[in-house]
């Protein structure tokens, strides 16, 4: 797993951030490299993203496996209940197959060498439940923000971007019933 950019790049971010961390100070700059960068100002270091903080507590050749895991299992988890909302008639391995082809397949396995792109590649399918809007027809005011700044804080920008293009599609493509679903739809935009 430790190929390309993870040596080179990931390895010395997260050992700057621990550092800064396990003495006690906020893990805002990393003087050792070059002329120093501003931890806040790379996104690729994923400073404020939660699942990252694993990377805090266990050592790097056991933290990134589990990191890279865990994202695949999340995204599994919900490519399989984003194709029962999509398809309400999926049998159980119609779902099954959808989070294992997402989690297994070859796009989001390229992106283990690139931690901050898999980590937000694995909200895509959550954040595109959301936006399929709970069943009662209330919007998810709280729970499509919280998994939207949890992309943002992955450090991808571009996924964020390809999602929420995703998120336009999939409002703009579905069915429509009455005014009632338009207005839903430009709720979900707005949450």
């Amino acid at each position: 797993l430790f190929a390309r950019d993870i040596g080179m790049v990931w390895a010395p971010q997260i050992e700057a951030v621990v550092q800064q961390v396990g003495a006690g100070a906020m893990p805002f700059f990393d003087a050792r490299r070059a002329f120093g960068q501003p931890l806040f100002a790379d996104p690729r270091a994923e400073v404020l993203y939660p699942p990252a903080w694993i990377h805090w507590i266990l050592p790097m050749e056991t933290s990134y496996p589990l990191f890279c895991a865990a994202h695949l299992i999340v995204g599994a988890l919900c490519a399989a209940r984003l194709a029962r909302r999509v398809v309400p008639g999926a049998t159980l391995p119609a779902q099954a197959s959808a989070g294992l082809i997402f989690a297994a397949g070859g796009p989001l396995l390229s992106l283990v060498s690139h931690w901050h792109h898999l980590a937000a590649a694995a909200w895509m399918p959550w954040i595109l439940e959301g936006v399929e809007g709970r069943e009662d027809g209330k919007t998810p005011w709280i729970s499509l923000p919280i998994l939207v700044a949890l992309q943002a804080l992955a450090g991808s920008p571009d996924y964020a971007f390809l999602t929420f293009v995703l998120c336009l599609l999939r409002l703009a493509t579905r069915p429509r019933e009455d005014n009632r679903s338009r207005a839903q739809a430009g709720r979900l935009v707005a949450a």
